[in-house]
């Protein structure tokens, strides 16, 4: 399919009224519907009996037809089965088919009801990923054509609702599809079509359809198409919904076909203009009143309508044929080139064997070289034997020397043959992209690795900036990033790049941190702006492209603390009907989590969903079974489930008894469709076997990866909580639900203090501090206990730090450190100290640990006056203190670690001298 798909200017060459060269196989007729699980009964089968044979009766431009495609939304395998019926008696020359998906959770599937004299079914899949509703993707082929007219069709019908978390989860879906589409591959034939429920075309629905790629489609209606249509009379004949007297009135445009640009190239099959239109609306009804109101069928016809559904069907037209045209492939759907000689191809053949040779001149315009000289034509010649052969046309930009930014050539086509029908053809131009070499002033920013990711508190990136010319005076470039980035001047905060005339050509490097803010947001963007300012004219406030960089969170939201447990896909009970099965979930985190609207999913189907207020207290299991096999209460006796877990019967989808690496693939997802957990189990190594049945498979360690088939093992009666179920289970089937294996303790770092606080005395009494780990790490750790300053000791020396081993063994065993202070003959008075604690190991758990700062009193011994360092200032002092006035050597002799200039300096002019002599009497005598 063509990503650059436009519909403008091609159109007109659709109509029927224009059909020279094109020769018509036959029409088509497809109709879209969400027939709400009807027909049920005689009285709905004439009332649909009534709207398709209207339908086939239709004459819109000059086609009336019976129906060859009806794809189906809402159904059921009566409700599909009984539309067939009704077709095959309005048309009893031919016979219709159906194919249906299976039913999602509330009982809805999606189909198709085809005519099989017209219409051929290759292939039927469900097409993968969390639905709400069980989408099937076929592939048709008209009868009569031989392949180029196989077209992919979708039945859909996405998630209903207009709260925010509704449209996420519609644009989620839609994303799905447009990537099954995109596995198509170019060139496919793609419909899809069914029940949208979006009430506007600025839906993330709407843009994820419509977006390019391969998959791309767009509105067959048309641009006129697009907007606000609920409620508002503009689209009243665009309104599929809802045309029933008792329901909400005709006001939603739900029921949409889409379609790729391979339905309007005039190749193959086509849509036929003006064809698509909403059956039995033709705008005259009451915006907000029933179908009956209006005059878009006759009267029999409006009320078999709104008797039938709560929405109308949705009808185009095509037309099958082949055509006799020169077929123009550009690979990789466009062509490009570089002025620098990059040079690209592109192919050209026909469409049918002509009865004389046909030749294609091929005109370039004056940026393009197409190998003979600037805007010289170049002709190719496609005879009776090699007409479907591809010839590759070369094409190269001109190297001017105009500074011109990108811009495009042209290149024209046209035909000439004795064979009419290839003479004169209408043969698409090419515009060709040109990148050019010649460069104006600028800047250039450069990435290697595509986009921006950081994350916060870990990975970094980067980036260059550059100037494209010289400048003739400096250049400032000023880089701001916004509140979630740091540029490594703080967050938010700008850098200045200086470009000056010498180096203007060296890049410059920008390096891109996440702030590590407090907030959980999940994967989100950080903005980079950049402005420029110069004397140099050219080079002054230049516009320059904003960056994006992706933003990895590193705060946990609390919904992700909750992990899949246990899982019984295998019980001995028969699982015939209604299933045993039956799942559990445990939240391993710290606060409640809110479970309303949580669903599993698998690969085949989306579940039911948790009751809205459902809360899930910490460490507090949810157990999920079939509601259809049992009730809660008999669930929860059946098992002997604790009171405190909770138990949820839902609509169930089914767990392979035979797993495997693509099959069972459970998924767990939040109301708004975030997948919170993944586990895809299997019955091999290293995953526990399911042999014998019975016997379900559980996590033995919470907080270890649920992913991995080591994790887990089967449930045995007595080890962590297992226990036999009893009526209406099989007794042999055994399992936990509701209990499971103690937390983990988590990794933090205790300290104790001996009193409840730390003192000690300079040369005399010490203290104690404990210190022990809470959890079991994998490896040693570390922890480092650190003075702020010189006046304690803990055993390493004066203010040297200690280092403690806790090994996994001991982790939880306390151990002593003691604390000490040595006199430092300074007089302090009582003074303080602190001690820092921190961790270190290889297990990122107990990596970083810290603990509050230990606060140390300190008592100081050290008195003026005190010459002896007794502690006392007396007689005892005096003779001392002599000495130290009268010979400092001995006195230091006598009492080492004594510092006289300290202990005897009174006066405080910071030594001992005989004016300390009469304050020293005076001290001793008040004494």
């Amino acid at each position: 399919m063509r990503s650059n798909f436009v519909r403008c200017g091609r159109r007109n060459r659709l109509t029927l009224e224009i059909l020279e060269t094109r020769r018509l196989l036959a029409a088509m007729r497809v109709a879209t519907w969400n027939v709400l699980n009807n027909p049920d009964n005689t009285t709905e089968d004439a009332d649909f009996r009534t709207v398709l044979q209207a339908i086939g009766n239709e004459t819109v431009g000059s086609v009336t037809k019976s129906l060859d495609l009806l794809t189906l939304s809402e159904t059921d395998s009566s409700s599909i089965s009984r539309v067939e019926s009704i077709l095959d008696g309005l048309y009893p020359h031919t016979d219709f088919g159906y194919v249906i998906s299976p039913s999602d959770g509330g009982g809805d599937a999606t189909g198709f009801v085809y005519d099989t004299s017209t219409m051929l079914l290759q292939e039927s899949i469900l097409v993968p990923g969390a639905f709400t509703h069980t989408t099937l993707r076929a592939k048709f082929r008209p009868i009569g054509t031989s392949g180029t007219e196989d077209f992919f069709v979708y039945s859909t019908h996405l998630k209903a609702g207009t709260s925010s978390s509704d449209r996420s989860r519609r644009g989620t879906e839609a994303s799905l599809l447009h990537n099954d589409a995109n596995s198509l591959g170019e060139g496919a034939n793609v419909l899809i079509t069914g029940d949208f429920n979006m009430k506007t075309s600025s839906e993330p629905a709407w843009s994820n359809l419509t977006a390019a790629g391969p998959g791309q489609v767009l509105d067959i209606y048309g641009p006129g198409g697009a907007g606000s249509w609920n409620d508002n009379g503009n689209f009243k004949h665009l309104h599929s919904q809802d045309p029933r007297t008792s329901g909400a009135g005709m006001d939603d445009r739900f029921d949409i076909q889409f379609a790729s640009g391979e339905f309007f190239d005039g190749v193959g099959i086509d849509y036929i203009d003006g064809s698509y239109h909403v059956f039995g609306n033709n705008g005259t009804h009451t915006l907000n009143g029933s179908i009956l109101t209006g005059t878009g069928a006759s009267p029999s016809v409006l009320h078999a309508l709104e008797s039938a559904s709560d929405h109308l069907p949705v009808v185009s037209d095509f037309e099958v044929s082949d055509s006799v045209q020169v077929i123009v492939n550009q690979t990789g759907g466009g062509t490009s080139v570089a002025e620098s000689g990059v040079s690209d191809t592109y192919t050209l053949k026909l469409s049918h064997p002509p009865s004389h040779s046909v030749t294609v001149s091929v005109d370039p315009n004056s940026q393009l070289d197409l190998g003979y000289g600037a805007g010289v034509a170049r002709s190719y010649i496609f005879t009776p034997q090699n007409w479907s052969s591809e010839q590759t046309i070369s094409v190269t930009g001109v190297d001017d020397s105009v500074v011109e930014g990108p811009h495009l050539g042209t290149i024209s086509h046209s035909s000439f043959s004795s064979d009419p029908d290839f003479n004169g053809l209408s043969i698409e131009n090419i515009s060709v992209n040109i990148i050019d070499n010649d460069y104006g002033p600028g800047i250039s920013i450069t990435h290697s690795g595509g986009g921006l990711d950081v994350a916060e508190g870990g990975q970094s990136d980067s980036y260059s900036v550059v100037l494209d010319t010289a400048p003739s005076s400096n250049v400032s470039v000023t880089v701001t990033p916004d509140g979630q980035l740091d540029l490594g001047s703080g967050q938010a905060t700008s850098v200045v790049l200086t470009f000056t005339p010498s180096n203007w050509q060296s890049p410059q490097s920008v390096t891109v941190v996440a702030f590590d803010d407090a907030v959980i947001e999940g994967p989100h963007l950080g903005g980079i702006y950049h402005a420029t300012s110069s004397s140099d004219p050219s080079y002054n406030d230049l516009a320059i492209e904003q960056l994006f960089a992706q933003v990895a969170d590193n705060d946990l939201s609390p919904s992700q603390s909750v992990v899949i447990s246990e899982i019984m896909y295998n019980p001995d009970t028969s699982e015939v009907g209604s299933l045993p099965e039956w799942l559990e979930i445990v939240n391993t985190g710290s606060s409640p989590v809110d479970l309303s609207g949580w669903y599993f999913a698998d690969e085949d189907a989306s579940w039911g969903s948790f009751p809205t207020g459902t809360i899930l207290p910490p460490n507090q299991a949810a157990v999920v079974y079939d509601n259809r096999f049992t009730s809660d209460s008999v669930f929860r006796s059946a098992w002997n489930i604790p009171s405190d877990a909770i138990v949820s019967g839902v609509q169930w989808g089914s767990l392979s008894n035979s797993p495997s690496s693509s099959n069972e693939v459970l998924r767990l997802f939040d109301a708004g469709a975030f997948e919170i957990d993944y586990v895809n189990y299997d019955d091999a190594f290293p995953w526990p076997s399911d042999s014998p049945d019975g016997p379900s498979i559980y996590l033995t360690d919470l907080l270890a990866d649920n992913s991995m088939g080591d994790s887990w093992t089967r449930s045995s009666v007595g080890i962590d909580g297992a226990r036999a179920a009893s009526s209406p289970f099989s007794s042999t089937d055994v399992g936990s639900p509701g209990d499971f294996p103690a937390l983990p303790a988590p990794a933090s770092l205790i300290v104790s203090e001996s009193h409840g606080s730390t003192a000690v005395n300079e040369g005399g009494i010490a203290d104690s501090i404990q210190v022990s780990l809470t959890g079991t790490p994998n490896s040693n750790v570390l922890v480092t206990l650190t003075p702020t300053n010189a006046q304690i000791d803990l055993g390493a020396g004066t203010g040297v730090p200690l280092v403690l081993t806790f090994t996994p063994a001991d982790s939880g065993i306390p151990q002593s450190v003691f604390v000490s202070a040595e006199i430092d003959g300074f007089v302090e008075g009582y003074h303080w100290s602190a001690i820092s604690i921190s961790s270190q190991s290889s297990d990122q758990a107990f990596a970083n640990l810290t603990a509050n700062d230990i606060t140390v009193g300190i008592q100081d011994v050290t008195l003026r006056g005190d010459m002896n360092g007794d502690g006392h200032i007396d007689s005892l002092d005096i003779a001392p203190f002599s000495i130290a006035i009268i010979d400092p050597q001995a006195y230091a002799q006598a009492f080492p670690g004594f510092d006289p200039n300290v202990l005897g300096d009174l006066t405080g002019d910071g030594i001992i001298d005989t004016l300390d002599i009469a304050p020293f009497s005076q001290l001793i005598m008040g004494t």
